[in-house]
């Protein structure tokens, strides 16, 4: 799918800033946030998610049985250093979602 372009202000941005802006970009436009402003990310192919969708799949089964271990991605975010929210294929969380995680603006864990 092609998607023009979009005009973006460099300055300096906040999680909540880029958030409330991610939600209105049109769909197939996708953007991860590196702590300070948007990087456009490629669009995902078929192929593309049928492999991190096999890499979930075949992780889940091996997680610690009781424990609050998940499989995420491609279209949860996690939280790393300096604020920056990533978009992986595949991660794993054994700690539960922040109650306040909807869609893929779950900030799931932090990575120091």
């Amino acid at each position: 799918m092609m998607v023009a372009a979009r005009q973006i202000d460099w300055d300096s941005w906040s999680q909540s800033r880029f958030l409330s802006w991610a939600d209105t970009q049109p769909e197939g436009c996708r953007y991860e946030f590196d702590g300070s402003r948007p990087v456009a990310m490629a669009p995902a192919t078929v192929g593309h998610n049928r492999i991190g969708r096999n890499i979930r799949d075949s992780i889940r089964p091996r997680l610690p049985a009781g424990a609050p271990c998940d499989t995420y991605g491609p279209r949860d975010a996690i939280e790393t250093i300096g604020g920056a929210l990533r978009e992986p294929d595949a991660f794993i969380a054994c700690s539960r979602p922040h109650r306040t995680a909807v869609g893929n603006h779950a900030l799931t864990v932090a990575v120091p």
